[in-house]
Protein backbone atom coordinates (compact mmCIF):
# COMPACT_ATOMS: atom_id res chain seq x y z
CA UNK A 1 0.00 0.00 0.00
CA UNK A 2 1.44 3.43 -0.50
CA UNK A 3 1.88 6.26 1.45
CA UNK A 4 -1.10 7.82 -0.23
CA UNK A 5 -3.79 5.37 0.01
CA UNK A 6 -2.46 5.11 3.53
CA UNK A 7 -2.87 9.01 4.09
CA UNK A 8 -6.39 8.41 2.81
CA UNK A 9 -7.81 5.67 5.07
CA UNK A 10 -6.21 7.09 7.95
CA UNK A 11 -8.06 10.52 7.35
CA UNK A 12 -11.14 8.88 6.35
CA UNK A 13 -10.85 6.61 9.96
CA UNK A 14 -10.69 10.15 11.54
CA UNK A 15 -13.28 11.70 9.79
CA UNK A 16 -15.75 8.91 10.72
CA UNK A 17 -14.96 8.80 14.63
CA UNK A 18 -15.14 12.70 14.26
CA UNK A 19 -18.49 12.59 13.03
CA UNK A 20 -19.59 10.30 15.09
CA UNK A 21 -18.90 12.21 17.91
CA UNK A 22 -19.95 15.27 16.77
CA UNK A 23 -21.47 16.05 19.99
CA UNK A 24 -18.21 16.66 21.93
CA UNK A 25 -16.47 20.01 22.14
CA UNK A 26 -14.64 20.56 18.59
CA UNK A 27 -12.33 23.05 20.10
CA UNK A 28 -11.26 22.18 23.65
CA UNK A 29 -9.55 25.31 25.80
CA UNK A 30 -6.13 23.85 26.80
CA UNK A 31 -6.62 26.42 30.11
CA UNK A 32 -9.58 24.80 31.18
CA UNK A 33 -9.33 20.97 33.91
CA UNK A 34 -5.84 20.56 34.79
CA UNK A 35 -4.39 22.60 31.77
CA UNK A 36 -1.32 20.47 31.55
CA UNK A 37 0.10 20.23 28.00
CA UNK A 38 1.85 16.20 27.03
CA UNK A 39 5.01 17.00 25.06
CA UNK A 40 5.67 14.84 21.97
CA UNK A 41 9.50 14.21 21.08
CA UNK A 42 10.08 12.32 17.90
CA UNK A 43 9.69 8.67 18.96
CA UNK A 44 7.43 6.27 20.39
CA UNK A 45 6.01 7.67 23.95
CA UNK A 46 3.81 4.23 24.36
CA UNK A 47 4.26 3.33 27.48
CA UNK A 48 3.78 -0.24 29.79
CA UNK A 49 0.18 -0.92 30.56
CA UNK A 50 1.37 -1.20 34.12
CA UNK A 51 3.81 0.98 33.78
CA UNK A 52 2.23 4.96 35.29
CA UNK A 53 2.40 7.01 37.65
CA UNK A 54 0.59 9.64 39.45
CA UNK A 55 1.64 12.54 37.76
CA UNK A 56 0.60 11.21 34.26
CA UNK A 57 -2.69 10.24 35.83
CA UNK A 58 -5.85 12.56 34.27
CA UNK A 59 -9.13 13.01 35.84
CA UNK A 60 -12.42 13.21 34.09
CA UNK A 61 -12.91 16.88 32.83
CA UNK A 62 -9.05 17.48 32.56
CA UNK A 63 -7.68 19.02 29.62
CA UNK A 64 -4.16 19.87 27.86
CA UNK A 65 -2.67 19.44 24.28
CA UNK A 66 -0.63 16.79 22.84
CA UNK A 67 2.23 19.00 21.76
CA UNK A 68 4.75 17.61 19.15
CA UNK A 69 8.50 18.98 19.06
CA UNK A 70 11.39 18.88 17.75
CA UNK A 71 10.09 17.89 14.46
CA UNK A 72 10.85 21.14 12.13
CA UNK A 73 9.99 18.94 8.74
CA UNK A 74 6.48 18.46 10.05
CA UNK A 75 3.98 21.01 8.08
CA UNK A 76 0.66 19.24 9.58
CA UNK A 77 -0.32 16.78 12.46
CA UNK A 78 -3.29 14.53 12.49
CA UNK A 79 -4.49 12.98 16.03
CA UNK A 80 -6.24 9.63 16.14
CA UNK A 81 -7.97 8.19 19.33
CA UNK A 82 -8.59 4.70 19.98
CA UNK A 83 -11.07 5.41 22.14
CA UNK A 84 -12.60 8.82 21.95
CA UNK A 85 -15.29 8.30 24.40
CA UNK A 86 -12.42 8.38 26.99
CA UNK A 87 -10.29 11.12 25.45
CA UNK A 88 -11.62 13.19 22.66
CA UNK A 89 -8.73 14.99 21.35
CA UNK A 90 -9.86 18.01 18.00
CA UNK A 91 -7.56 18.78 15.37
CA UNK A 92 -5.44 21.28 16.59
CA UNK A 93 -4.15 18.60 19.85
CA UNK A 94 -6.52 19.52 22.41
CA UNK A 95 -8.07 17.19 24.43
CA UNK A 96 -10.58 16.59 27.10
CA UNK A 97 -10.70 13.82 29.58
CA UNK A 98 -14.70 12.11 29.29
CA UNK A 99 -14.44 8.93 31.14
CA UNK A 100 -12.00 6.92 33.21
CA UNK A 101 -9.68 4.60 31.19
CA UNK A 102 -7.38 3.70 29.03
CA UNK A 103 -6.75 5.71 25.12
CA UNK A 104 -4.37 5.76 22.54
CA UNK A 105 -3.74 8.92 21.39
CA UNK A 106 -1.85 8.38 17.54
CA UNK A 107 0.23 11.43 16.48
CA UNK A 108 1.08 11.65 12.97
CA UNK A 109 2.99 14.27 11.06
CA UNK A 110 3.06 15.00 7.23
CA UNK A 111 5.65 17.28 5.34
CA UNK A 112 4.74 20.03 2.84
CA UNK A 113 3.95 17.00 0.36
CA UNK A 114 1.61 15.22 2.02
CA UNK A 115 4.08 12.33 2.86
CA UNK A 116 3.97 10.75 6.39
CA UNK A 117 7.67 11.96 8.30
CA UNK A 118 6.58 10.80 11.91
CA UNK A 119 4.24 8.27 13.29
CA UNK A 120 3.78 8.03 17.38
CA UNK A 121 1.59 7.40 19.66
CA UNK A 122 0.93 7.82 23.57
CA UNK A 123 -1.45 6.32 26.21
CA UNK A 124 -3.33 8.30 28.17
CA UNK A 125 -4.86 7.21 31.70
CA UNK A 126 -8.11 8.36 32.91
CA UNK A 127 -8.66 7.76 36.51
CA UNK A 128 -12.29 6.67 37.99
CA UNK A 129 -14.88 9.20 38.91
CA UNK A 130 -15.05 9.26 42.48
CA UNK A 131 -18.59 11.69 42.70
CA UNK A 132 -20.48 9.42 44.12
CA UNK A 133 -17.72 8.44 46.80
CA UNK A 134 -17.89 10.06 50.26
CA UNK A 135 -16.58 9.24 53.80
CA UNK A 136 -17.85 7.14 56.21
CA UNK A 137 -17.40 9.44 58.66
CA UNK A 138 -16.83 13.42 58.74
CA UNK A 139 -15.03 13.87 62.12
CA UNK A 140 -12.17 11.73 63.70
CA UNK A 141 -11.74 12.14 67.50
CA UNK A 142 -8.16 9.94 68.89
CA UNK A 143 -7.28 9.59 72.36
CA UNK A 144 -3.19 9.70 72.69
CA UNK A 145 -1.79 8.03 76.03
CA UNK A 146 1.70 9.43 76.56
CA UNK A 147 3.84 10.03 73.45
CA UNK A 148 2.15 7.04 71.35
CA UNK A 149 1.16 7.41 67.93
CA UNK A 150 -2.73 7.06 67.23
CA UNK A 151 -4.18 6.00 63.80
CA UNK A 152 -7.94 5.34 62.51
CA UNK A 153 -8.80 4.18 59.45
CA UNK A 154 -12.02 5.45 57.95
CA UNK A 155 -13.92 3.82 54.82
CA UNK A 156 -14.75 4.97 51.36
CA UNK A 157 -18.26 4.77 50.97
CA UNK A 158 -19.20 4.12 46.74
CA UNK A 159 -15.52 3.62 46.03
CA UNK A 160 -15.02 2.86 42.48
CA UNK A 161 -11.91 1.16 41.38
CA UNK A 162 -9.03 3.51 42.79
CA UNK A 163 -5.80 1.39 41.52
CA UNK A 164 -4.76 4.30 39.72
CA UNK A 165 -5.40 7.32 41.78
CA UNK A 166 -4.37 11.10 42.23
CA UNK A 167 -4.23 11.69 45.90
CA UNK A 168 -3.11 14.26 48.03
CA UNK A 169 -4.09 16.01 51.35
CA UNK A 170 -3.65 19.22 53.58
CA UNK A 171 -4.03 20.14 56.96
CA UNK A 172 -5.73 23.31 58.37
CA UNK A 173 -3.15 23.00 61.35
CA UNK A 174 0.46 22.83 60.33
CA UNK A 175 1.45 22.87 63.54
CA UNK A 176 -0.12 19.34 64.37
CA UNK A 177 2.06 16.59 63.19
CA UNK A 178 -1.04 14.64 60.86
CA UNK A 179 -0.81 11.94 57.94
CA UNK A 180 -3.07 10.79 55.69
CA UNK A 181 -2.95 7.66 53.48
CA UNK A 182 -4.72 6.15 50.64
CA UNK A 183 -4.94 2.16 50.52
CA UNK A 184 -6.80 1.94 47.17
CA UNK A 185 -7.26 -2.11 48.07
CA UNK A 186 -9.41 -1.95 50.89
CA UNK A 187 -10.89 1.36 50.03
CA UNK A 188 -9.90 3.02 52.89
CA UNK A 189 -8.03 6.34 54.26
CA UNK A 190 -5.36 5.63 57.74
CA UNK A 191 -4.87 8.94 59.65
CA UNK A 192 -2.06 8.69 62.24
CA UNK A 193 -1.21 11.66 64.28
CA UNK A 194 2.60 12.09 66.21
CA UNK A 195 0.87 14.54 68.53
CA UNK A 196 -2.45 16.26 69.95
CA UNK A 197 -4.67 18.78 68.86
CA UNK A 198 -7.46 19.97 66.02
CA UNK A 199 -7.25 20.10 62.35
CA UNK A 200 -9.18 19.30 58.95
CA UNK A 201 -7.72 17.64 56.54
CA UNK A 202 -8.88 18.37 53.14
CA UNK A 203 -8.82 15.13 51.18
CA UNK A 204 -8.53 15.14 47.04
CA UNK A 205 -8.45 11.62 45.54
CA UNK A 206 -9.35 11.91 41.51
CA UNK A 207 -10.34 15.45 41.57
CA UNK A 208 -12.95 15.30 44.50
CA UNK A 209 -12.54 16.76 47.70
CA UNK A 210 -13.47 15.56 51.10
CA UNK A 211 -13.09 16.98 54.17
CA UNK A 212 -12.56 15.33 57.76
CA UNK A 213 -12.07 16.86 61.14
CA UNK A 214 -9.95 15.67 63.55
CA UNK A 215 -9.26 15.63 67.40
CA UNK A 216 -6.35 13.77 69.25
CA UNK A 217 -7.50 14.43 72.85
CA UNK A 218 -4.26 13.74 75.50
CA UNK A 219 -5.51 11.42 77.97
CA UNK A 220 -3.39 11.40 81.47
CA UNK A 221 -3.39 9.42 84.70
CA UNK A 222 -3.39 11.43 87.82
CA UNK A 223 -0.72 9.42 89.65
CA UNK A 224 2.04 7.51 87.44
CA UNK A 225 3.02 6.08 91.42
CA UNK A 226 1.47 5.40 94.22
CA UNK A 227 2.78 4.32 98.02
CA UNK A 228 0.20 2.91 100.05
CA UNK A 229 0.52 1.60 103.59
CA UNK A 230 -1.56 -1.56 104.57
CA UNK A 231 -5.01 -0.70 104.43
CA UNK A 232 -4.52 3.03 102.97
CA UNK A 233 -6.45 4.22 99.64
CA UNK A 234 -6.18 6.79 97.00
CA UNK A 235 -8.25 7.67 93.94
CA UNK A 236 -6.92 6.60 90.62
CA UNK A 237 -8.22 9.46 87.96
CA UNK A 238 -7.96 10.20 84.16
CA UNK A 239 -8.06 13.36 82.42
CA UNK A 240 -8.79 14.23 78.76
CA UNK A 241 -10.89 10.65 78.34
CA UNK A 242 -14.75 11.43 78.70
CA UNK A 243 -15.84 7.82 78.67
CA UNK A 244 -16.16 4.99 81.20
CA UNK A 245 -13.15 2.94 81.82
CA UNK A 246 -12.83 -0.38 83.35
CA UNK A 247 -9.62 -0.19 85.96
CA UNK A 248 -7.97 -3.45 86.71
CA UNK A 249 -5.24 -4.75 89.16
CA UNK A 250 -2.27 -6.96 88.35
CA UNK A 251 -2.39 -8.51 91.50
CA UNK A 252 -5.25 -8.25 93.55
CA UNK A 253 -3.80 -9.78 96.77
CA UNK A 254 -1.57 -6.52 96.73
CA UNK A 255 -3.78 -3.95 96.09
CA UNK A 256 -7.91 -3.95 95.17
CA UNK A 257 -9.58 -1.30 92.74
CA UNK A 258 -13.26 -0.23 92.38
CA UNK A 259 -15.00 0.21 89.39
CA UNK A 260 -14.45 4.39 90.06
CA UNK A 261 -10.31 3.86 90.35
CA UNK A 262 -10.54 3.56 94.21
CA UNK A 263 -7.19 1.53 95.25
CA UNK A 264 -6.82 -0.20 98.76
CA UNK A 265 -3.43 -1.68 99.99
CA UNK A 266 -3.95 -5.22 101.13
CA UNK A 267 -0.52 -6.67 101.50
CA UNK A 268 2.95 -5.90 100.67
CA UNK A 269 4.44 -5.93 97.16
CA UNK A 270 3.64 -4.02 94.24
CA UNK A 271 1.36 -3.81 91.30
CA UNK A 272 0.28 -2.25 88.46
CA UNK A 273 -3.15 -0.74 88.48
CA UNK A 274 -4.54 0.19 85.54
CA UNK A 275 -7.18 1.50 83.09
CA UNK A 276 -8.39 0.45 79.81
CA UNK A 277 -9.61 2.33 76.92
CA UNK A 278 -9.80 1.67 73.42
CA UNK A 279 -7.82 -1.44 73.48
CA UNK A 280 -5.32 0.21 75.04
CA UNK A 281 -3.81 0.96 78.39
CA UNK A 282 -2.59 3.41 81.14
CA UNK A 283 -1.44 2.82 84.63
CA UNK A 284 -0.26 3.47 88.29
CA UNK A 285 2.90 1.83 89.87
CA UNK A 286 1.46 0.61 93.55
CA UNK A 287 3.51 -0.17 96.23
CA UNK A 288 2.38 -1.57 99.41
CA UNK A 289 4.51 -1.30 102.75
CA UNK A 290 3.92 -1.23 106.66
CA UNK A 291 3.05 2.43 108.02
CA UNK A 292 6.54 2.31 109.64
CA UNK A 293 8.54 1.94 105.78
CA UNK A 294 5.88 4.56 104.71
CA UNK A 295 6.92 7.13 107.15
CA UNK A 296 10.41 5.88 106.64
CA UNK A 297 10.25 6.51 102.72
CA UNK A 298 8.20 10.20 103.13
CA UNK A 299 10.81 11.47 105.28
CA UNK A 300 13.28 10.39 102.95
CA UNK A 301 11.74 12.29 100.42
CA UNK A 302 11.17 15.53 102.49
CA UNK A 303 15.05 15.76 103.46
CA UNK A 304 15.97 15.15 99.72
CA UNK A 305 14.18 18.34 99.61
CA UNK A 306 16.80 20.20 101.51
CA UNK A 307 20.55 21.45 100.45
CA UNK A 308 23.19 18.72 99.79
CA UNK A 309 26.24 19.37 101.86
CA UNK A 310 28.51 17.22 103.94
CA UNK A 311 29.64 19.55 106.44
CA UNK A 312 25.91 20.33 107.33
CA UNK A 313 24.69 16.39 107.00
CA UNK A 314 23.44 16.45 110.53
CA UNK A 315 21.78 19.76 110.82
CA UNK A 316 17.66 20.42 109.24
CA UNK A 317 17.37 21.55 105.82
CA UNK A 318 21.04 19.65 104.81
CA UNK A 319 21.79 16.66 104.31
CA UNK A 320 24.54 14.03 102.46
CA UNK A 321 23.68 10.65 101.07
CA UNK A 322 24.52 8.22 104.43
CA UNK A 323 22.77 10.91 106.37
CA UNK A 324 19.55 11.06 104.67
CA UNK A 325 19.10 7.22 104.90
CA UNK A 326 20.20 6.67 108.08
CA UNK A 327 17.69 9.66 109.43
CA UNK A 328 14.86 8.70 107.28
CA UNK A 329 15.38 5.55 109.05
CA UNK A 330 15.82 6.54 112.91
CA UNK A 331 11.78 6.84 112.09
CA UNK A 332 11.19 3.67 112.11
CA UNK A 333 13.61 2.49 114.42
CA UNK A 334 16.96 1.53 112.51
CA UNK A 335 20.15 3.19 113.55
CA UNK A 336 22.56 0.87 111.10
CA UNK A 337 24.54 0.52 114.64
CA UNK A 338 24.77 4.72 115.70
CA UNK A 339 22.36 5.67 117.87
CA UNK A 340 23.69 9.03 117.60
CA UNK A 341 25.27 9.94 114.51
CA UNK A 342 24.89 8.68 110.51
CA UNK A 343 27.72 5.95 109.49
CA UNK A 344 29.25 6.51 106.32
CA UNK A 345 27.13 4.72 102.95
CA UNK A 346 29.79 2.16 103.32
CA UNK A 347 29.11 1.37 107.48
CA UNK A 348 25.46 1.28 106.50
CA UNK A 349 26.12 -1.33 103.83
CA UNK A 350 28.49 -3.76 106.39
CA UNK A 351 25.91 -3.65 108.86
CA UNK A 352 23.20 -4.75 106.15
CA UNK A 353 25.43 -7.38 104.40
CA UNK A 354 26.50 -8.82 108.07
CA UNK A 355 22.57 -9.42 109.00
CA UNK A 356 22.20 -10.87 105.32
CA UNK A 357 19.84 -8.16 104.18
CA UNK A 358 21.65 -8.41 101.07
CA UNK A 359 18.99 -8.31 97.48
CA UNK A 360 19.93 -10.84 95.27
CA UNK A 361 20.67 -9.99 91.90
CA UNK A 362 20.96 -6.40 92.95
CA UNK A 363 19.61 -3.44 90.76
CA UNK A 364 18.97 -5.85 88.20
CA UNK A 365 16.65 -5.55 84.67
CA UNK A 366 15.05 -9.13 85.95
CA UNK A 367 14.49 -6.86 89.84
CA UNK A 368 12.84 -3.88 88.27
CA UNK A 369 10.60 -5.56 85.61
CA UNK A 370 9.26 -8.44 88.29
CA UNK A 371 8.86 -5.80 90.90
CA UNK A 372 11.02 -7.02 93.54
CA UNK A 373 12.29 -4.22 94.62
CA UNK A 374 10.19 -2.30 97.78
CA UNK A 375 10.19 1.17 98.81
CA UNK A 376 12.95 2.02 101.50
CA UNK A 377 15.56 -0.46 100.08
CA UNK A 378 19.25 0.82 99.72
CA UNK A 379 21.92 0.37 96.68
CA UNK A 380 25.19 1.32 97.27
CA UNK A 381 27.55 2.66 94.72
CA UNK A 382 30.88 0.23 94.69
CA UNK A 383 34.65 0.10 93.54
CA UNK A 384 35.92 3.35 94.72
CA UNK A 385 39.35 3.18 96.49
CA UNK A 386 38.68 4.61 99.64
CA UNK A 387 39.72 1.90 101.87
CA UNK A 388 36.30 0.95 102.85
CA UNK A 389 34.43 -1.54 102.82
CA UNK A 390 34.04 -2.90 99.26
CA UNK A 391 34.86 0.34 97.99
CA UNK A 392 31.54 2.40 98.92
CA UNK A 393 30.80 5.92 98.44
CA UNK A 394 27.50 5.92 98.21
CA UNK A 395 24.23 5.10 99.28
CA UNK A 396 20.77 5.91 97.61
CA UNK A 397 17.01 4.87 98.89
CA UNK A 398 14.65 3.51 96.44
CA UNK A 399 11.26 5.10 96.76
CA UNK A 400 8.95 2.90 94.56
CA UNK A 401 8.14 2.28 90.55
CA UNK A 402 6.54 4.71 87.61
CA UNK A 403 4.33 3.33 85.45
CA UNK A 404 5.71 4.73 82.09
CA UNK A 405 3.47 3.53 79.61
CA UNK A 406 2.82 0.11 77.94
CA UNK A 407 3.98 -2.09 75.18
CA UNK A 408 1.00 -3.55 74.12
CA UNK A 409 -0.41 -5.73 77.38
CA UNK A 410 3.05 -5.11 79.33
CA UNK A 411 3.29 -1.98 81.53
CA UNK A 412 6.76 -0.33 81.01
CA UNK A 413 8.29 0.48 84.57
CA UNK A 414 11.19 2.47 85.66
CA UNK A 415 12.82 3.12 89.62
CA UNK A 416 12.51 6.43 91.25
CA UNK A 417 14.94 7.21 94.27
CA UNK A 418 14.71 9.85 97.18
CA UNK A 419 17.77 12.20 95.61
CA UNK A 420 18.10 11.18 92.33
CA UNK A 421 15.98 10.85 89.10
CA UNK A 422 13.96 8.29 87.61
CA UNK A 423 15.83 5.08 86.27
CA UNK A 424 19.40 5.62 88.62
CA UNK A 425 21.84 3.10 89.01
CA UNK A 426 24.12 0.78 86.88
CA UNK A 427 22.96 -2.88 86.71
CA UNK A 428 24.52 -5.25 88.89
CA UNK A 429 24.63 -2.73 91.76
CA UNK A 430 24.87 -3.89 95.43
CA UNK A 431 21.39 -3.66 97.10
CA UNK A 432 20.46 -4.19 100.86
CA UNK A 433 16.58 -4.34 102.49
CA UNK A 434 17.14 -3.12 106.38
Amino acid sequence: MNRRKQRTIRILLFLSLFLFFLWQPGNIPASEGKGENIIIHNGEFVRDEDDWSEDELLCIGDTGKIVLEDADSIKRVEYLCDCPEIIFIDENGNYEAKASGTAIVTIIGYDSGENIVYEGSCRLYVCSDTSNMSLASKKLTLYRIGYETVSETIFLKNAPDLSRHIFNYESSNREMSVECSLDSTNNTLLITSYGSGSTTLTITINGNSYTITVNVRDVLINKGTALLAKKGNTTLKLKGYPKKVSWTSTDKKIVSVNANGKITGKKTGNAIVYATLNEKRIGCAVSVVSKKLKKTVNEAKQIARGTYSQAKRMQKGFYDCSSLVWRSYTKSGKYFGNKTYAPVAADIAKWCISRKKKIKGGLSEKNITKMKLRPGDLLFQTGSNNNRYKGIYHVEMFVGYYCTGFEGKTPTITTLWAARGSGYGYSGALMARP
